[in-house]
C-alpha cells in the first residue's frame, strides 16, 4: 500500500493511502495499531476527490498537532484533526491548483501556493483568509 499520510498517536497508526481517498470526497483512515488494519473512521470534507495531503510541521502544537490538510479537486483545502476526525479550517477560494502548504506558526497563518504563483494567506486561529499576494511579494 501506498501510504500519502502517516499519523502515530499514543495508541495508533494512521494511515491515509490514494485507495481511500473516494470520488465523493471521503477519506478513511485505517487504524494500524494492535489490531489488523481495521476501518477507524469515514468522513466527508470535500465535495470532490481529494487529491494532496501535507501534514503540518513536528512543531506544530495544539490541535494542529497531528492534523492533516487534504486538498481537493476544486483546489479547496482542510485541515483535519486526527483526534475527532472534524475540520479545524476550510478554505476554498483558490483559483489555480495548489502547489504546496507552507505554515508561519509563531504568526498564526498558513499560506497557500497555486499554480498561478498567487499565495493566499490565512488565518489560522480565525479560519479567514487575511490576503492575496501576487508577484514579487507572493514568491519572497
Amino acid at each position: 500500500m501506498l501510504v500519502f499520510c502517516c499519523i502515530l498517536t499514543r495508541t495508533s497508526l494512521l494511515l491515509i493511502s490514494p485507495t481511500s481517498c473516494t470520488a465523493e470526497g471521503r477519506l478513511q483512515c485505517k487504524d494500524m495499531g494492535l489490531e489488523e488494519g481495521s476501518l477507524l473512521q469515514n468522513f466527508t470534507i470535500h465535495t470532490g476527490p481529494v487529491t494532496r495531503l501535507f501534514l503540518p510541521p513536528t512543531q506544530a502544537t495544539g490541535k494542529l498537532r497531528g492534523s492533516v490538510v487534504s486538498v481537493c479537486q476544486d483546489n479547496s483545502i482542510a485541515i483535519t484533526t486526527h483526534s475527532q476526525f472534524t475540520p479545524l479550517f476550510v478554505g476554498s477560494c483558490h483559483h489555480t491548483s495548489v502547489l504546496e502548504i507552507r505554515w508561519r506558526l509563531a504568526e498564526d497563518i498558513l499560506l497557500v501556493h497555486c499554480l498561478d504563483d498567487t499565495v493566499y494567506v490565512w488565518g489560522l486561529s480565525t479560519g479567514h483568509l487575511d490576503r492575496i499576494e501576487t508577484g514579487a511579494v507572493a514568491l519572497s
